[in-house]
Order: structure tokens, then C-alpha cells, then sequence
């Protein structure tokens, strides 16, 4: 899933890949993001955790919607370079996802 995060200080957004929720996979993340993590099992337990995937901010976040103030921030500082860029470029071209499925659709 594609979310993004402003940062006022340079007046952009910066796109950023994510785990998706539940239902919006190769979307855009809501304005408001709630609901089931897509790798989360049956027993609530996260399926990447023992495979060493764990995606950064599931790492640092914590259960219940209490995630560290400013995490999002920082996760999205993380992806403003060349390399995050292309990565979600190459997510979002083939097949259409994301930005480029929500054009050639009209669903955001």
C-alpha cells in the first residue's frame, strides 16, 4: 500500500511504502488508516515477525493505535531520497497500483 506523509517544511508530500490494511492492497492509503494489518494471522500475531521481514515501522510501533510520537514522521524522512522514490515507482508501475491504478481507475 502507498501512504504518504507531509513535511511542511519543504511543502511535499513523500510517498512511502506500508503494510497494507486489510482490503486496501496496491491502494492508497486512507487519509485516516485504520483497520487489520493484511499480515497479521488468525491469533492477531504478525506473519513476518519470525521470518526477520517485519517492515521498520511495524518494528517500532506499538499494539493498540499508541505508536511513538513522530514515527510517521520519521518513517516518511526515510524514504525522501532517490532510492525510495524508485521503489515506489517500480510498486506502483506494474502492474497499476496505487497512484497510477487510482488515475487509470478514477478510485482513490
Amino acid at each position: 500500500m502507498v501512504d504518504w506523509w507531509f513535511d511542511k517544511s519543504q511543502g511535499k508530500s513523500i510517498y512511502l511504502l506500508t503494510p497494507a490494511i486489510l482490503g486496501w492492497e496496491a491502494r492508497v492509503a486512507p487519509i485516516h488508516p485504520q483497520g487489520r494489518c493484511t499480515f497479521l494471522d488468525e491469533q492477531n500475531l504478525c506473519r513476518l515477525h519470525d521470518c526477520g521481514l517485519k517492515p521498520t515501522e511495524g518494528q517500532l510501533a506499538l499494539c493498540q493505535n499508541r505508536s511513538p510520537a513522530g514515527l510517521h514522521e520519521q518513517i516518511g524522512q526515510s524514504w525522501d531520497n532517490a532510492t525510495g522514490r524508485n521503489l515506489v515507482y517500480q510498486w506502483e508501475s506494474a502492474p497499476p497500483r496505487g497512484r497510477h491504478l487510482a488515475l487509470i481507475s478514477g478510485r482513490q
